[in-house]
């Protein structure tokens, strides 16, 4: 008595957004749903437990992975959820396409045959941008020629070449992926849709007392006009202006970059000052008694003074040093900050800390 089980196909797994894995000719299909009967015709009425499996078709390097990934069926009542399970993880195996079982009664038993399709070789593999430019691979991952054909390595080079022209400035990007059958094999053609490439238009500042001449020295190295327009750039640019402000006193200031967009880009960033913040009372805690007036003195930023990111990193590296040449070991200074919005000062205890 035969009976045919089910049978899963191994379909390639889905992208990153505007990444498509193929639509035609990709071998995909239904996969067997939940509630599926797993048995059909006389299954049912099989009995005893699964003496022998035997796997046909398989490609000898993957022969032994089928095997191993049915095994613990054998010398078990047949039992269909489990059946299905069992299949689903073999048809994951790379290189198999999809898998088949037919049970048979034995005199003693069940003999389940799991029929294996391999899948195609690869014979080409390329890609091209709209308009039939190629365009290179030249990354790593990229699946070779001549082996069974990988649909979850050919989607991740997908993805790999939209992100590199996203990087290029291109956020419209879509990457889509087809195979069409061939002599012996099977090629490979991803087709890349750049869209409009996304460039720097001009560079300007909204809501600034700071001159905008002054703020584009810190930007102009970073944003190019006519270069792409990359988000991190974007950031990395209103971080060094940030460090500016932070340097000539805003400690408060609030800078909201750009979202860029495709085609050419006037980015604009925002700028809310929030004044002029100076140094209000400076606290040493930790030293020796009556050493506080010593390190006060070294660590050069005095109340009153504009508040400067740069003059308070220097002046605690310069107070770590000094406490380190009277023989303490793993000296550390912690700036404690207090805040006044009203009166715009900062208040600093530096507390000294080491391991002696």
């Amino acid at each position: 008595m035969r009976a045919w089980i089910v049978v899963l196909v191994c379909a390639c797994s889905g992208g990153s957004k505007k990444v498509t894995p193929p639509t035609q000719g990709s071998g995909t299909a239904a996969v067997a749903k939940p509630n599926d009967p797993p048995f059909t015709g006389k299954a049912s009425e099989l009995t005893g437990v699964v003496k022998k499996i035997t796997v046909t078709g398989a490609a000898y390097r993957t022969q032994p992975d089928v095997e191993a990934a049915l095994a613990s069926a054998k010398d078990k009542p047949l039992d269909a959820d489990r059946v299905r399970e069992l299949l689903a993880k073999a048809a994951k195996i790379q290189g198999v396409a999809d898998v088949a079982v037919d049970a048979v009664q034995l005199a003693d038993g069940i003999e389940l045959v799991v029929t294996v399709t391999p899948q195609p070789v690869l014979k080409k593999l390329t890609a091209i941008e709209t308009g039939g430019k190629i365009v290179p691979l030249g990354m790593g991952g990229a699946p070779a020629t001549g082996s069974a054909i990988e649909p979850h390595r050919i989607q991740a080079l997908a993805g790999q070449l939209r992100d590199r022209y996203l990087s290029q400035g291109h956020f419209d990007a879509q990457v889509e992926w087809k195979r069409t059958d061939a002599a012996d094999g099977v090629e490979v053609v991803i087709e890349v849709t750049p869209g409009v490439a996304s460039t720097i238009g001009s560079v300007a500042f909204k809501g600034n007392t700071v001159p905008s001449k002054k703020l584009l020295e810190f930007t102009s190295k970073i944003l190019v006009v006519g270069q792409p327009v990359l988000a991190d750039k974007i950031e990395e640019a209103a971080l060094e202006v940030t460090r500016h402000y932070w340097d000539i006193g805003y400690a408060n200031v609030k800078i909201v970059s750009p979202a860029p967009v495709a085609g050419k880009n006037a980015l604009v960033f925002t700028i809310t000052e929030n004044g002029v913040y100076r140094i209000g009372k400076i606290t040493i805690k930790g030293v020796p008694a009556g050493d506080e007036a010593k390190y006060l003195k070294l660590f050069g930023a005095k109340s009153g003074d504009v508040f400067s990111r740069t003059k308070i990193a220097e002046g605690r590296l310069n107070v770590m040093e000094a406490y380190e040449k009277t023989g303490k070991l793993n000296v550390e200074v912690t700036p404690l900050t207090k805040v006044d919005l009203e009166k715009k000062t900062l208040d600093f205890t530096l507390e000294f800390t080491s391991s002696n």
